[in-house]
């Protein structure tokens, strides 16, 4: 297809495609944006506010299939079909173009869902990437067009990954455009069919809510690493946070039995953490003050969450949140748990 006949539509929402968006917007004929009531998630822009920016044509169905989105996009009459961090869409629409295709930021079949870069993180994936598919009758399960690996460093959150796959969907959507001009598009591999009874968690990344972005200490599995704690907390920084439930309780003495007494509940209480490192358990102060409990703290500088599993790691809490409050660095949230600084308080995970 020659250059000047490419009429491009762009469907997308949140600030992830932003990057590919405006470079096809500058470098492209875009004939049109579709898009949703959304806010960005990292950047100040949104699809609609580049729209707007370069004076072309924007929509926000509320149906895909209603009469008047359908005439809109005949009367825009694009011929290719950009796809990133947006809905299903019907055949109604795709037959309307020529080419039609979807970034999905994942390698493929791995991770097919909504949150796929955050379920890299949450897995410990040490790689993930870009999948280009052409769209199909379900979602995320079109035959791969082309791929892009980025590596994960052990000190990525949810935000740089986002910006690096971000940015590696600016390369990938040029080079797919220099396909449909050099007419070689097209299907490289099938994505692989995965039996049911190897259909493990890696290859879906849910939406997220509130029942998956909060820790639960008693899982199915027989414990949690201090890893997959720091993992999940990563997965949701700096933004979103993971979600603790915490029960104070208090050692009260029978003074009838010596030595004898139990364990109170007296607070229950729900934070969220927005940072953490993993750090090794002998690299600062830590094991001298081990009492049982699930969180151990100087007090003054340091909060650390325990994991089930005895190894070397252990998570280091940076940013935290209560109900309402400030995300606050930990220094300055230990300074209003002072009350609490007393040998009779352990603290317990729910």
């Amino acid at each position: 297809m020659e250059k000047e006949d490419m009429r491009i539509v762009c469907f997308g929402s949140g600030d992830f495609p932003i990057e590919t968006f405006e470079y096809l917007a500058k470098y492209n004929n875009v004939v049109g944006f579709v898009t949703s009531n959304d806010k960005p998630v990292f950047g100040d822009k949104r699809v609609y506010d580049l729209a707007e920016e370069y004076g072309i044509p924007v929509y926000i169905p509320k149906n895909l299939e209603d009469d008047d989105f359908l005439n809109w996009l005949d009367e825009i009459d694009g011929n290719i079909y950009c796809v990133i961090s947006y809905k299903y869409l019907p055949k109604c629409v795709t037959q309307k173009a020529k080419y039609s295709f979807n970034v999905h930021a994942s390698l493929l079949p791995l991770l097919r869902g909504a949150a796929p870069i955050n379920w890299a993180l949450r897995y410990g994936f040490e790689r993930t990437g870009l999948s280009v598919i052409k769209l199909a009758n379900k979602i995320d399960t079109g035959g791969i067009v082309a791929t892009y690996g980025v590596d994960i460093d052990d000190n990525d959150n949810y935000e740089t990954l986002f910006r690096k796959l971000a940015d590696a969907s600016v390369l990938l959507v040029d080079r797919i455009i220099e396909d449909i001009e050099d007419d070689t598009f097209g299907v490289h591999a099938e994505q692989p069919q995965v039996p049911k009874g190897y259909d493990s968690e890696i290859f879906h990344a849910p939406k997220l809510t509130l029942e998956n972005t909060t820790y639960h200490q008693y899982t199915a599995r027989t414990g949690v690493t201090a890893r997959e704690i720091y993992n999940m907390i990563r997965s949701l920084s700096p933004n979103i946070g993971t979600t603790f439930n915490l029960t104070i309780r208090k050692w009260v003495k029978d003074k009838t039995i010596e030595f004898g007494g139990e364990f109170v509940d007296v607070k229950e209480i729900t934070f969220k953490v927005y940072d953490a490192k993993l750090v090794n358990k002998d690299s600062e102060w830590i094991e001298e003050h081990y009492d049982g409990s699930d969180i151990i703290t100087d007090w003054k500088n340091y909060l650390y969450i325990t994991s089930q599993v005895c190894e070397d790691e252990i998570v280091s809490v940076k940013k935290i949140q209560l109900p309402g409050k400030k995300i606050l660095d930990i220094k300055d949230f230990l300074k209003g748990f002072q009350v609490y600084n007393k040998p009779e308080y352990n603290f317990f995970l729910n």
